[in-house]
């Protein structure tokens, strides 16, 4: 038979037979996980953590046990653990290194507390900053501009 010959198996001459060139490979639909029905309960959880202090929010070992006893949870931890590590990766804060190059400026805005006249208030602020000098900070002067809008 071909298929001893070739060292095919049978559903896959079947699936010879049926195209006239190979279909590809061809996922299938997104599984369903058993977290899936719980993910916003978590969310929720780990939302309210952040009022508390750090020594006292959830671990995914405690949200797996809450799960388990409070929700009827079935499935396994390391869903739980990977659901949580997936969920603190979006709400990281994320810094990017910024780069002032000698002449380029940069310029924020925000709220500043000043003393003008013996008077404190908060007020918007716009603050300027530019290296003056060389590529490198060794020997380069910061130029700061505070701009403070008076009442």
């Amino acid at each position: 038979s071909v298929m001893s010959e070739e060292g095919l198996h049978w559903e896959t001459l079947q699936k010879m037979l049926a195209h006239s060139r190979p279909p590809g490979y061809r996922r299938g639909g997104k599984r369903s996980r058993k977290i899936d029905a719980h993910v916003e309960w978590v969310r929720g959880v780990l939302d309210r953590d952040q009022e508390v202090p750090r020594k006292q929010r959830h671990t995914a070992k405690r949200i797996f046990d809450r799960l388990r006893t409070e929700r009827g949870y079935e499935g396994g931890y390391t869903a739980v653990k990977e659901l949580v590590a997936e969920i603190k990766a979006m709400k990281r804060e994320v810094f990017v290194p910024l780069v002032h190059r000698p002449g380029e400026a940069q310029v924020d805005f925000g709220h500043a507390l000043v003393n003008v006249n013996g008077a404190t208030f908060w007020t918007p602020t716009g603050c300027q900053m530019a290296w003056l000098g060389g590529l490198s900070r060794a020997g380069s002067k910061l130029w700061v501009s505070m701009i403070p809008r008076c009442p």
